[in-house]
């Protein structure tokens, strides 16, 4: 499929799916719940909008994606959208709960990591993918031992992707604007390399979050949910395992990362602080980070934008020093 068809077709599935998909969601009262300890404008002036909007992207992305695998017989493809349809029904399954339960707790946490595991390891064990190319020429006595870390090494960066987006899902239009600024930053890579299938694909996935972001920038008419954040999470940590490429995710993810290690400062901060001061003491006003800027007086749109700005920054930077 030629990159300008891949690009084009699924931003316009993406938008013609929008309306029925969110009258859908608000006809069965699929609304999103939010942190009793959140901003409390969030409450105020999002209450009413219906999640689980990752459906808009995502029905475009298997569509395409599925056909693309048959034309190209490219696995990376079909293997990426198995972590995209696992984490799916993880975030699937947590917006239901959340929406059944009216809060937003749903799935426990060692849950949704159980669940990426098994979708982890379905990825190494059906790919054959390993760190160590030729592992007959290393000792035998260390093969248990690699075959064990591939498996946990696949769950780390895969759960890490798709925990990370997940918590940059806060903003209208944040987590869809970082999901396609990452994809996009890997298309050089793809490109040096002659991997075109590979840029198609990501091409695709680029085309139905512009679609969705429509809807979904301020004031959003959707939010994506767990059901596309945690979805597409694992397709960005899949798709970088399975092309050797996974350490590229610290910089083509950067802002999400950073959101993660705001999120573990913050609660170490709280737990060091009662236990060593006797006080309760936090690096940010909230984590994570972007609730911070809420905080400090930023408006939400310039929160928004200038994290797009930066992940931009950064891999731009990266790619002109580094590729060029």
């Amino acid at each position: 499929m030629h990159f300008y068809l891949c690009l084009s077709v699924s931003f316009i599935l993406a938008i013609l799916s929008a309306k029925p998909i969110i009258a859908y969601l608000k006809k069965i009262k699929s609304l999103q719940s939010f942190r009793e300890l959140g901003p409390k404008s969030h409450i105020t002036e999002k209450s009413g909008t219906p999640t689980m909007g990752g459906w808009i992207f995502l029905l475009p992305i298997f569509a395409l994606g599925i056909a693309q695998y048959f034309q190209s017989q490219l696995q990376v493809v079909l293997l990426v959208l198995t972590a995209i349809f696992f984490g799916a029904v993880i975030g699937a399954s947590d917006d239901i709960l959340k929406i059944i339960k009216s809060n937003y707790k749903g799935i426990s946490s060692l849950g949704k990591l159980f669940i990426q595991f098994i979708a982890s390891s379905i990825l190494v064990y059906v790919s054959g993918r390993y760190l160590f190319a030729d592992i007959s020429s290393l000792p035998e006595a260390f093969h248990p031992l690699l075959v064990v870390w591939e498996f946990i090494w696949a769950f780390l960066v895969i759960a890490g992707a798709s925990n990370a987006i997940n918590l940059s899902d806060g903003l209208d239009g944040l987590a869809g604007g970082l999901l396609a600024i990452s994809f996009a930053s890997f298309i050089p890579l793809f490109w040096s390399e002659g991997e075109y299938s590979y840029i198609s694909f990501c091409l695709i996935i680029i085309g139905a979050l512009l679609g969705f972001l429509i809807f979904n920038f301020k004031p959003a008419q959707i939010f994506m949910g767990d059901t596309g954040s945690l979805s597409l999470g694992m397709g960005l940590g899949a798709l970088a395992y399975l092309t050797h490429k996974e350490l590229y995710l610290l910089v083509f993810a950067a802002v999400p990362v950073i959101e993660t290690i705001s999120v573990i400062l913050q609660v170490a901060s709280a737990k060091l602080s009662r236990k060593f001061l006797g006080r309760d003491w936090r690096i940010f006003k909230m984590a994570p980070l972007h609730h911070h800027f809420e905080l400090s007086g930023f408006n939400e749109v310039a929160v928004v934008i200038m994290f797009w700005c930066a992940q931009i920054l950064i891999s731009f930077v990266f790619i002109w020093f580094f590729m060029v």
